[in-house]
């Protein structure tokens, strides 16, 4: 009865709601887990696409940022290391850019540990493509201390511009 309420096109009172998304990103886990990585990545993108629909404000841009994260980590796991490249480059440079508007010091501490986790990832995929020096620059950024973790975020964002574009098929040597 209640299935063939939500399959008769009436809305149903979750869709689109928090519990809807975090239903999507749990359920990509467990095709995860499983080995479905095409299906999993999928789960996320329509996560993405809910959360997309929403106004962007600093909780919704970090959860979007959160599920590129995700995503990136499926692409490299199956072993689309170009795609997780582009997923995190886009997801540091929203953070990056995150961190440095004008954030309450909550907000501006989770971007920044969003980040952090981005960089490490990005930095991951980066030793798998053969770009080292941009590896390098990114963990520097991912694990450098608090205080110096400012510095640490501008100098990665910018070196990371001239850097090779997650799509150009040359490698960097160290």
């Amino acid at each position: 009865e209640q299935l063939s309420a939500l399959c008769d096109g009436s809305p149903s009172p979750l869709r689109h709601s928090d519990q809807h998304v975090d239903l999507l990103v749990r359920y990509s886990g467990v095709l995860w887990w499983d080995g479905d990585m095409s299906a999993a990545a999928d789960a996320l993108l329509a996560a993405d696409e809910v959360l997309a629909g929403r106004s962007q404000d600093v909780d919704t841009k970090l959860q979007r940022a959160d599920l590129s994260r995700q995503l990136g980590a499926i692409y490299k796991s199956s072993g689309d290391v170009e795609a997780a490249d582009k997923r995190l480059s886009d997801a540091a440079r929203n953070l990056a850019a995150l961190a440095d508007s004008e954030l309450s010091d909550e907000a501006a501490k989770a971007a920044r540990a969003s980040l952090r986790e981005v960089q490490a990832c990005l930095a991951q995929v980066c030793v798998h493509r053969c770009r080292y020096q941009r590896a390098e620059h990114l963990y520097v950024a991912a694990f450098a201390a608090e205080e110096d973790q400012e510095t640490s975020v501008a100098t990665a964002a910018a070196e990371a511009v001239p850097l090779p574009a997650a799509d150009e098929e040359s490698s960097e040597s160290n």
